[in-house]
């Protein structure tokens, strides 16, 4: 706005507002201002600026250039204003990825499918056995089937109850240690755990986690029996029914 004011001024004085009893060299008088249009006038830098000092004008010390009103009214210009360049997501080491990295076994594959799809997937079972379940919330007592098959993991055992695999027991063939490894055990049979989690309840020689995959527990047993100290099996539970 500085510019706009002081190039009105100017104009202004120019057409007739200028001291009579200034040089004729420095400036036009009015006399000679109404004689001559006033877009033929031009002044001089010097007189410009013997007109300023004059009357108290203040010449703008740098020009402005590409201004825009949004420029006042929003404090940028959205002529000059440039997106931003899209940022590219940078590329994931493999060692910080998912923790599915470690997995040699996908227990989510067989949860609460039927025997033919599981067999289908793992083949035919080493060993079968059959008897009663108590259900829980509402009691009720059913009959269940118990498939072991051998897998590249290493011993998996499926309980079906009523055509569903509804408990599901791994005894991974690599060695895990007993409780430092149970994470670890875990994210091998398939489970997706988070770094750090840590178990809802438990004892000296198992671990009871919650909140996996959406089962209702999962849990890591101490192999008493063969190897002490180190996983003797993980196991989880599809419904709080099947415990």
């Amino acid at each position: 706005m500085i510019p706009t004011l002081y190039t009105i001024a100017i104009l202004a004085l120019m057409a007739g507002c200028i001291d009579p009893g200034m040089d004729a060299t420095a400036a036009v008088t009015p006399a000679e201002s109404a004689q001559q249009p006033t877009s033929s006038v031009k002044l001089t830098e010097a007189q410009k600026a013997e007109i300023a000092k004059q009357y108290g004008l203040e010449k703008p010390k740098d020009p402005v250039f590409n201004t825009s009103i949004f420029s006042f009214e929003w404090g940028f210009s959205f002529a000059q204003s440039q997106p931003e360049p899209a940022s590219v997501p940078e590329a994931v080491p493999e060692a910080e990825r998912s923790p599915e990295r470690d997995m040699l076994f996908n227990m989510r594959d067989i949860t609460n499918q039927s025997e033919t799809a599981v067999e289908g997937l793992l083949g035919t079972p080493v060993r079968t056995e059959t008897g009663e379940w108590t259900l829980h919330r509402p009691e009720e007592k059913v009959t269940f089937t118990s498939h072991v098959y051998s897998a590249k993991i290493g011993e998996v055992k499926v309980i079906f109850i009523k055509g569903k695999a509804v408990r599901i027991e791994v005894k991974p063939k690599e060695v895990f240690t007993f409780p430092d490894d149970a994470i670890k055990a875990m994210r091998a049979v398939g489970l997706t755990v988070r770094d750090g989690l840590e178990p809802e309840s438990g004892g000296t020689h198992h671990l009871d986690f919650a909140g996996i995959d959406g089962v209702y527990a999962v849990r890591v047993k101490e192999d008493l029996k063969g190897s002490p100290g180190t996983v003797g099996y993980v196991l989880i539970v599809t419904e709080e029914r099947y415990t």
